[in-house]
C-alpha cells in the first residue's frame, strides 16, 4: 500500500460505476442466464469468467475502500528541508499504528485475490474466443490445445498469487509486490494474445458476405483493440511504481509523479472490466446466429479430437427459419441448397432442419 490517498478513492468510485453497468448490461443481454446454477455447475466459460469478474470486482472495490480509510487515517508524511522548503511525501507503513498495519495486510489480501481471479478471468475469456468466432466466422479460430493452453495458464496463474506472498512473507514490500509482477507479466502476455486475436479475425474479414456478420466482426476487433489499450494502461504504469519501489528510488518520494502514474493505471484497470462484459455480452442487433452449444471446461479438458469443431458448436438454423435474400454458410460442414433440408451439426451429431425461403 505505496500510494496516495487519492489513488484508491478514485479507482474505487470508477469501479463502483462499472459495477452497475455490467450488471445492467447482463440483465440485458441474458437476464442473468449465465449466472444460473445449473451452468457454474457445468463450469461454462462464459459463465466462469463472468463469475471471476465479478468476484474481482468485489474484492477490488473492498480493498479500495479499507485503502482509503487507512490512507486518510494516517495522513502524509511532511519534512522541511535546510532552506524551511516543505515536502509532501506518502507515509511509510512503518509508521502505521498496529491496528492500521493489521487492517493493511488484509487489505493486501484482497487485492491479491483481485487480481488473482481477474487474470483468470481474462485468460478464460480468451478461451471463449473460439466460441465467439464459431458464431460469426461458422468456424473456431481457436484449437484445442490452444484453449488447454489458456484454462492451465489460468490456474497456474491462481496458484501463483496464493504462493508468492507466502514465500516473500518475511519481506512487506516484496510480498506485496511479487504478485504484482505476476500480474504485469500477465498482462503482456494477454496483451500479445489480443494483438494475435486481432489478426485472426482481420484475416477473415473478406470471406463474410454477409454485412450483420461483418459488423459483428468488425465490433470484436474494436473491442479487443480497447481490452488490449486498457491492459496496457493498467500494466505500465504500475509496473514502473512497482520497479521504482523496490529499488527504493526517489520517484514515490513525489506525490505529484505518483498520483500521474496511478492515474493512468486506474483508467486502464477501471477500463479494463467493462470492455470484458462487451466481448462476453454484445448487445448485436445483426442476424448472426450464435452458437446454440455453450462451450464448458469438461468439452476441452476431455474433448480427443484435435478438431476445434469438434469441441465448438455450429451456428444452428433454426426449423421454419424465415430469411430474405441468400443464405450464405461459411463451413465444411453444411451444405444447403434451395428447398432442401440442411445438414445442421450440434455436438458433433447431424440433424436436419427445414430451411423456408421467402
Amino acid at each position: 500500500m505505496h500510494l496516495t490517498q487519492y489513488s484508491y478513492i478514485d479507482r474505487g468510485l470508477g469501479n463502483i460505476f462499472v459495477t452497475g453497468f455490467v450488471l445492467l448490461r447482463m440483465w440485458q443481454v441474458d437476464r442473468f442466464k449465465s449466472l444460473r446454477w445449473k451452468r457454474i455447475r457445468k463450469f461454462e466459460l462464459k459463465t466462469l469468467a463472468s463469475t471471476l469478474l465479478l468476484l474481482s470486482l468485489a474484492a477490488i472495490l473492498a480493498y479500495d475502500s479499507l485503502a482509503s480509510y487507512v490512507k486518510y487515517k494516517e495522513g502524509y508524511k511532511v519534512s522541511v528541508d535546510g532552506d524551511g522548503a516543505y515536502t509532501v511525501a506518502v507515509k511509510p507503513l512503518a509508521t502505521y499504528d498496529a491496528e492500521d498495519r493489521k487492517l493493511v495486510h488484509v487489505a493486501d489480501v484482497l487485492l491479491d485475490i483481485a487480481w488473482c481471479t481477474k487474470s483468470c478471468a481474462y485468460f478464460v475469456m480468451y478461451a471463449i474466443f473460439g466460441e465467439i468466432s464459431a458464431g460469426v466466422l461458422h468456424q473456431s479460430m481457436i484449437s484445442i490445445l490452444e484453449a488447454r493452453i489458456l484454462l492451465a495458464h489460468s490456474m497456474l496463474s491462481c496458484a501463483l498469487f496464493i504462493v508468492l506472498p507466502w514465500i516473500f512473507a518475511h519481506d512487506l514490500v516484496l510480498a506485496t509486490v511479487a504478485p504484482q509482477f505476476i500480474y504485469h507479466a500477465e498482462c503482456f502476455i494477454l496483451i500479445t494474445l489480443g494483438l494475435v486475436n486481432i489478426r485472426r479475425f482481420r484475416s477473415h474479414r473478406r470471406d463474410l458476405l454477409d454485412p450483420g456478420s461483418k459488423q459483428l466482426l468488425w465490433y470484436y476487433i474494436d473491442m479487443t483493440w480497447l481490452f488490449v489499450t486498457a491492459l496496457f494502461l493498467d500494466s505500465v504504469a504500475l509496473f514502473v511504481i512497482n520497479v521504482d519501489v523496490v529499488s527504493r528510488k526517489a520517484l514515490v518520494g513525489s506525490v505529484l509523479a505518483t498520483d500521474i502514474l496511478t492515474k493512468i493505471f486506474n483508467w486502464g484497470s477501471v477500463l479494463s472490466y467493462p470492455v470484458a462484459f462487451m466481448i462476453m455480452f454484445p448487445k448485436s442487433t445483426t442476424h448472426s446466429v450464435p452458437p446454440k452449444h455453450k462451450v464448458s471446461v469438461s468439452d476441452i479438458v476431455r474433448r480427443k479430437s484435435a478438431d476445434p469443431s469438434a469441441c465448438i458448436a455450429m451456428p444452428m438454423i433454426e426449423e421454419n427459419q424465415e430469411t430474405q435474400g441468400i443464405l450464405i454458410l461459411n463451413t465444411r460442414n453444411v451444405d444447403a441448397e434451395i428447398g432442401l433440408s440442411a445438414p445442421v451439426f450440434s455436438e458433433g451429431q447431424p440433424r436436419y432442419s427445414q430451411v423456408k425461403y421467402t
